[in-house]
């Protein structure tokens, strides 16, 4: 089975693998080229304009990265008193 590994994933799997202090995880944001293309793919969904097979792969990478971080900044700010 071929996977395809997208660049996003190795910046938050390099990310995490820093061991980052909770601060740094809640500082963490994607990079400017991530961001872009994410919001590509959303802006083409809300437009009603079909997505390739890869681009749908992608667009659910994105989402499940996001909630990922967004679980993991949570954490980092019960862990620093910050809830």
């Amino acid at each position: 089975m071929d996977i395809a590994v997208r660049p996003v994933l190795h910046d938050i799997v390099d990310f995490l693998a820093s061991a980052p202090t909770p601060e740094e995880i809640i500082a963490f944001k994607a990079s400017t080229d991530e961001s872009e293309r994410f919001e590509y793919l959303v802006k083409k969904t809300k437009q009603g304009i079909n997505l390739s097979s890869d681009e749908q792969d992608e667009l659910k990478d994105y989402f499940l990265l996001h909630h990922m971080m967004v679980i993991a900044k949570g954490r980092a700010r019960k862990a620093l008193g910050i809830v």
